[in-house]
C-alpha cells in the first residue's frame, strides 16, 4: 500500500477523558483517579428556620447530590497539598486550584490535570479578569502574582508581605489587594498601577488581628466588601474612599483568620450573605440587603464555615464548613441539600468550595489535598471537550508501565487494543512513531533509556496485534526523549516534586505520518 506523507501530528495513548478517568481509577492511581459515587438515593428537604423564624416545607428535587469524580489526597504531603482556593475558569470547562506554590488546571468534566502553573509560595485566593485573559494570585508571601491564563507566566507583581488576598472589579479595570496590614490597595489593570489605598480605620491590636481574609466585588458597581480577620466587614465606595456599611460575621470557631471566604454579593447585586453567630449561638448564614444593609432572614448551617459561593443565577449558595458541605434555596430559605461526606473529628476537612457555571455542579477542596466535583439533582451530566482524532489528550505512563519499568502491566492490554482498533480504522495507511517521555526525576541518561524503552515496549505490542489483525499499511519506529519535553513543570520552587504532574510528564505519544492528519 502507498502511503503519503503529511504533517506529522500527535496522538497519544487514550481515545477519550472518559476513557482516561476510568482507566487510572481502575489502576489504583490515587493522584489523579476520578472515583465515580455510589448510586444516589432519593430524599426530601422539609424544615426551614428563618430570621423571622418561619418554617417553609420544602420538596427537594429528586436525589442526593452526586460525588462525579475525586482527585485522593497525597498523603505524604497532605500539608503542602492543601487546597488553599478555587476558581472556575471563565469559559466554565476548567477549574482551578490554589496549593503551595502550584495552581493546577483540571478539567470540570472529569477532573483531568492538564496544566500547572508554578508561584512562589501558597496560592492564597484565585481571581480571574472578566475577559479570562489573567489570573491573580494571592500569596503566602510576596504579595499577589498576576499570571497570562493561557501561558501560565507571570506578567505583573504587585504589593508584598504576607497572607494576600486579591479580587478583580466586575469590569476588570481594578484589582484589588489587601494583606496582614489590614489596608486595601487598588491596581488598574492590566498595566499594575496604584491607584487608591483604602486605609484600615481600625488598626492595631496583634500582629494578625485586621488581616485582610476576603474580599467581594459588587457585581456592578464601584462597592467592595472587605472581611478582617476578626470578623469585622467594611464596605467601601472604592470612588469616594468611604465605608458606607459595617457588619460582624463568625466563622462559628471565634475567628475568622482560617476561612477562604465569609461574605459574598449575589450576582444579582440584590443581597450579602455571611456567616456569624446568633444570639443563640447557632452559625447562621444571613442575607442583608443592599439599600440598608438591614438583615433579611437566617439560614442554620453547620459551624466553623469556610466558604461561600453563590450559584451563577444567584438561587443557591453552596456552603463549606469544616464539618459539612451544604447548599442553601435562597427563596425558599432552607438548607436544600447536604453533601455525603466522612469527616472525622479532626481528621481532613473541607476547605473551600465553588459552583460551576452551568450552576449544577460544586466542587470542594479539602485541606489535605483531595479535590471533588459534585452534580445536584437534576442538573445535567457534563460532557468533556471532544478531541480530534489526532490530537486526544494522552493517558499518563502510569496506566501502562509500574514505577520504573519498561514493562507492560496486564491491564494495558485494553488500553492498547481499543486504541489500536481506533488507529487501524482512522489511520489504516501511516507511519506510527512512538515517543517515550518520562518526568524529571532520576538522571537525565537513565531517564532518556527508560523512555526508549518503554517506546519500544508499546511498538512491539502494536506490532504483534497488527499481524495478529492483518493491518499491512503501519510502519512502525520509536523514539524516546526522557525527560527534555515536560508537558508541565513537576519540581516546586523548592524543589519538591509534585506527583499528579510528574503523572502528566509520564507518557508514550505517538506521532502520525498520514494523509488524513495534514
Amino acid at each position: 500500500m502507498t502511503t503519503r506523507t503529511s504533517t506529522r501530528r500527535l496522538l497519544a495513548l487514550g481515545a477519550s477523558l472518559a476513557l482516561t478517568a476510568g482507566l487510572l481509577a481502575s489502576c489504583g492511581n490515587d493522584d489523579d483517579a476520578a472515583s465515580p459515587s455510589e448510586e444516589p438515593t432519593t430524599t426530601e428537604s422539609t424544615t426551614t428556620t428563618s430570621a423571622e423564624t418561619t418554617t417553609t416545607e420544602l420538596q427537594a428535587p429528586d436525589g442526593d447530590p452526586e460525588l462525579v469524580w475525586v482527585i485522593e489526597a497525597n498523603e505524604e504531603a497532605a500539608e503542602r497539598e492543601y487546597v488553599s482556593s478555587l476558581v472556575v475558569g471563565p469559559e466554565g470547562d476548567t477549574l482551578y486550584s490554589g496549593h503551595f506554590q502550584a495552581v493546577r488546571v483540571r478539567h470540570v468534566a472529569d477532573g483531568e490535570l492538564v496544566e500547572v502553573f508554578l508561584v512562589d509560595h501558597a496560592a492564597e485566593s484565585l481571581a480571574f479578569t472578566p475577559d479570562g485573559d489573567q489570573l491573580a494570585v494571592g500569596l503566602g508571601v510576596y504579595g499577589v502574582s498576576v499570571h497570562d491564563s493561557a501561558t501560565g507566566d507571570e506578567v505583573l507583581r504587585l504589593g508584598s508581605g504576607y497572607n494576600h488576598r486579591a479580587a478583580v472589579s466586575s469590569d476588570g479595570a481594578t484589582l484589588a489587594t489587601g494583606d496582614r496590614d489590614g489596608d486595601v490597595i487598588l491596581w488598574s489593570l492590566p498595566d499594575g498601577t496604584e491607584t487608591a489605598t483604602l486605609a484600615d480605620p481600625a488598626p492595631g491590636g496583634g500582629p494578625m488581628d485586621r488581616a485582610v481574609v476576603g474580599m467581594d466585588w459588587h457585581p456592578g458597581g464601584d462597592q467592595l466588601a472587605v472581611t478582617h480577620w476578626d470578623c469585622s466587614v467594611n464596605v467601601w465606595d472604592t470612588v469616594a474612599g468611604a465605608i458606607i456599611a459595617e457588619l460582624e460575621l463568625s466563622s462559628g470557631d471565634g475567628s475568622c483568620g482560617m476561612a477562604t471566604t465569609m461574605l459574598r454579593y449575589s450576582p444579582d447585586a440584590e443581597q450579602l450573605a455571611g456567616a456569624l453567630q446568633d444570639e443563640d449561638s447557632q452559625t447562621v448564614i444571613r442575607f442583608w440587603g443592599l439599600e440598608a444593609f438591614d438583615a433579611e432572614f437566617d439560614v442554620p448551617v453547620a459551624e466553623r464555615v469556610r466558604d461561600l459561593d453563590f450559584s451563577p443565577d444567584g438561587s443557591l449558595l453552596a456552603v463549606g464548613s469544616r464539618l459539612e458541605t451544604s447548599v442553601i434555596d435562597v427563596k425558599a430559605q432552607s438548607v436544600l441539600h447536604t453533601f455525603d461526606q466522612e469527616i472525622v473529628g479532626t481528621g481532613p476537612q473541607p476547605s473551600t468550595i465553588a459552583f460551576t457555571l452551568d450552576g449544577g455542579h460544586v466542587a470542594v477542596g479539602w485541606n489535605d489535598g483531595r479535590l471533588e466535583l459534585w452534580r445536584l439533582p437534576g442538573a445535567e451530566e457534563l460532557v468533556a471537550p471532544e478531541r480530534e482524532a489526532c490530537d486526544p489528550v494522552p493517558v499518563p505512563g502510569d496506566v501502562l508501565f509500574d514505577t520504573g519499568s519498561a514493562a507492560l502491566r496486564s491491564e494495558a492490554d485494553s488500553v492498547l487494543a481499543e486504541l489500536a482498533e481506533q488507529l487501524a480504522d482512522s489511520f489504516p495507511d501511516a507511519t506510527l512513531t512512538f515517543v517515550g517521555h518520562t518526568d524529571s526525576q532520576g538522571s537525565a541518561a537513565a531517564n532518556q533509556e527508560l523512555s526508549l524503552d518503554r517506546a519500544t515496549s508499546t511498538r512491539d505490542w502494536f506490532a504483534t496485534w497488527a499481524a495478529d489483525n492483518s493491518i499491512e499499511g503501519w510502519t512502525l519506529e520509536i523514539d524516546g526523549r526522557g525527560d527534555t519535553q515536560l508537558r508541565v513543570p513537576d519540581v516546586n520552587a523548592d524543589g519538591d516534586f509534585l506527583a499528579d504532574a510528574g503523572a502528566l510528564n509520564r507518557r508514550v505519544e505517538i506521532l502520525i505520518d498520514a494523509p488524513d492528519c495534514a
